[in-house]
């Protein structure tokens, strides 16, 4: 087997799949607090150390290393900045944690996009007609008047102008290690307990305001040059290493 070859399609594909998470990223530069994900890689130890072989490979090899191999892809749960957008059921989350929604099949995410609305029925839903769900696990009804006469607090109740309230808006903290992105801003929670209430006096509501994406489109853009250099840098030694093998079967044939 070629060894350079294989390094070299190893490195082509790792540098591939980070440039679609970059450019997944760059897509969402503008997307309401979305978080940007991280391709990471890692060496690759030799064969001989790899599989366990009893008989060790050539010292040379074994100085090359095994290449790169993909690691996990984690993203990162930092706040975006918060923009006032002056609607009165647009909410941000200043500090951490997250708000619920239930989907119409009854299943439970977490979103950090309070881009959110009353439906036909008079609930508080997201974009996408999701329930918000309250402090006790129920959607929230909003009462028949006017949205500007709506108050939210910084901790999550929901009141009238006269001061009567009518619930508390979930916001539920998680270790990033349970939560797995599902689209459309959603995160799902993987871990075994029921998430955890947020701590108020970590995390503030901010009412008329949204939260930006996390991404920095230059820093992103660089990355997604970098990458690309790297894809060609690969696909030229791939193109090399297959003139060297083409060569050298074309002239050990015409001696034999």
């Amino acid at each position: 087997m070629n060894y350079g070859l294989w390094m070299s399609a190893a490195g082509l594909g790792s540098q591939m799949y980070r440039q679609d998470v970059l450019a997944n990223n760059l897509a969402n530069s503008q997307t309401t607090a979305f978080k940007p994900d991280f391709a990471q890689t890692m060496e690759r130890p030799p064969a001989s150390e790899e599989f366990g072989q009893l008989v060790p490979s050539h010292q040379l090899l074994e100085q090359l290393g095994g290449g790169v191999m993909l690691d996990r892809t984690w993203t990162d749960f930092s706040q975006g900045a918060l923009e006032e957008s002056g609607n009165p059921l647009d909410l941000a989350l200043d500090g951490k944690g997250f708000f619920m929604v239930r989907d119409e099949s009854g299943k439970d995410m977490l979103t950090r996009a309070g881009v959110f609305q009353r439906d036909p029925n008079g609930n508080l839903v997201d974009g996408d007609g999701r329930n918000v769900l309250s402090s006790r696990g129920r959607p929230i009804r909003l009462p028949d008047i006017a949205e500007g006469a709506i108050a939210i607090g910084r901790d999550g109740t929901l009141s009238t102008e006269g001061g009567s309230g009518f619930g508390r808006l979930a916001i539920v903290d998680a270790d990033p290690r349970n939560l797995r992105k599902e689209g459309g801003n959603l995160y799902a929670y993987t871990g075994k307990d029921a998430p955890k209430a947020v701590n108020a006096s970590d995390t503030q509501v901010r009412q008329g305001w949204t939260e930006a994406s996390a991404i920095d489109p230059v820093m992103e853009m660089s990355k997604l040059i970098d990458s690309s250099r790297a894809i060609q840098a690969n696909s030229r030694l791939i193109g090399i290493h297959d003139e060297v093998m083409n060569l050298t079967i074309n002239r050990l044939g015409a001696i034999a």
